[in-house]
C-alpha cells in the first residue's frame, strides 16, 4: 500500500512541475505543493513530540524544522500576496527539489526494504 501511495506522490510532484512550467498563471502549483508537503511534516512532528515523555532535539532535527517552517511560511506568502517577486519564486522552486529528492530517498528506501505500513 505504501509503494503505491509514494508512486502517486511522485507522480503528483513531476505533474506539478510539468504544469507550472507550461502554464503561465498567477497561481503558483510549486507554492501550494510546498505548503501541502511543509506543513503534515510539522504536525507529525508535533504529534509524535506530544506523544514522548522525554524530549532531546538534536541538532539536524532542528535544522530540518527550522527549514520547514521557513518553507511553509515562504509558501503561504506566495500563496497569500500572490507574489511574482523572482527570489521568492526561485526559492520555491528550490524548495520544491529538496522535498522531491526527498520524497525520492524515501522511495527508495520504501522498495529497498520493502516496507508495508508508515508506522
Amino acid at each position: 500500500m505504501i509503494k503505491i501511495i509514494v508512486i502517486i506522490i511522485v507522480a503528483v510532484y513531476i505533474i506539478t512541475l510539468i504544469v507550472d512550467i507550461r502554464i503561465t498563471s498567477s497561481l503558483n502549483y510549486i507554492s501550494i505543493l510546498n505548503a501541502l508537503t511543509s506543513f503534515p511534516i510539522l504536525i507529525y512532528w508535533v504529534n509524535k513530540e506530544l506523544r514522548i515523555t522525554q524530549h532531546h532535539f538534536e541538532m539536524r532535527e532542528t535544522v530540518v524544522l527550522v527549514a520547514e517552517c521557513l518553507s511553509g511560511a515562504a509558501a503561504l506568502y506566495t500563496i497569500l500576496s500572490n507574489n511574482t517577486n523572482a527570489f521568492f519564486n526561485i526559492t520555491q522552486y528550490i524548495i520544491y527539489g529538496l522535498h522531491f529528492i526527498a520524497l525520492i530517498l524515501f522511495g527508495v528506501f520504501v522498495f529497498t526494504f520493502k516496507m508495508t505500513r508508515m508506522f
